[in-house]
């Protein structure tokens, strides 16, 4: 996200306010903006203003709505993202690519180990077990797909017993909600699934329902044409309607 939000800056700010602390960049002040006619809004702008017999007030004014478009997805990047966070630093090597690469990946997970304590096993043995799997990864260089998905990469490594302590600690890094945006979307749902007439479903039904929804979309599939399977009809039994004490963590959502 650094990278795209700094290459955003790059089309309208002047280079030598485009420093490497991103969060005191102010992409809406215009003293550092480059003349209109210096801002680069990509071939296709230019082959249009080039080909085409427009007006110069019509060519600065798209120009003007171009910068002000941009300007409007890097302030958004700057409300959702912190930019300078020392944790999206860190995994970043969580990247296929990086972490089979020599050249880019840190020898030690020590750093990440600091800043995602809750993450990290209590037993320094079993964190050295972790720390030990990560130094041996790139033996795996030939063995893996570095290409995927970092989900699908870390998954992949799991089925390998040697490594699976190493990819369990990765998946749970990756379960990080890594925006704002992610966090609104599930307040959204929630939004969605408690109305007014369902205001008293408890925090295991509405989870239920999300997971459910998950689920179904995962499956290319709709609450219609939905099919559940052999094991999933064999759970809908009485037994799910068990009457148990509440606790507070049940009801915690209003």
């Amino acid at each position: 996200m650094n990278d795209l939000y700094r290459e955003l800056l790059t089309t309208y700010v002047k280079p030598e306010h485009i420093t490497s602390n991103l969060d005191e960049i102010d992409p809406t002040n215009e003293k550092h903006f480059k003349n209109l006619e210096d801002a680069y809004f990509g071939l296709g702008v230019q082959r249009q203003i080039s080909s085409s017999d427009m007006l110069p007030e019509l060519v600065i004014d798209l120009k003007e709505r171009c910068r002000k478009f941009i300007i409007k997805a890097c302030v958004g990047i700057r409300k959702r993202y912190s930019l300078n966070d020392p944790v999206m630093a860190a995994v970043s090597l969580l990247d296929p690519d990086n972490c089979v690469d020599t050249s880019k990946r840190p020898e030690s997970l020590q750093r990440i180990f600091e800043l995602l304590p809750r993450l990290v096993p209590k037993c320094l043995n079993e964190q050295q077990q972790i720390d030990d799997q990560w130094r041996k990864l790139p033996s795996l260089i030939n063995k893996v797909d570095s290409s995927q998905a970092p989900d699908v990469f870390w998954n992949q490594i799991l089925l390998k017993e040697d490594f699976s302590k190493l990819a369990n600690f990765m998946l749970e890094i990756l379960s990080l909600p890594n925006s704002n945006a992610e966090c609104e979307r599930k307040f959204s749902e929630i939004n969605d699934i408690k109305t007014r007439k369902r205001n008293r479903l408890i925090t295991n039904t509405i989870k239920g329902n999300i997971l459910a929804r998950q689920s179904i979309l995962r499956n290319s599939a709709n609450c219609i044409d939905y099919n559940p399977n052999e094991k999933m009809m064999k759970t809908f039994t009485d037994k799910i309607y068990k009457n148990e004490p509440l606790s507070d963590s049940d009801t915690d959502i209003d």
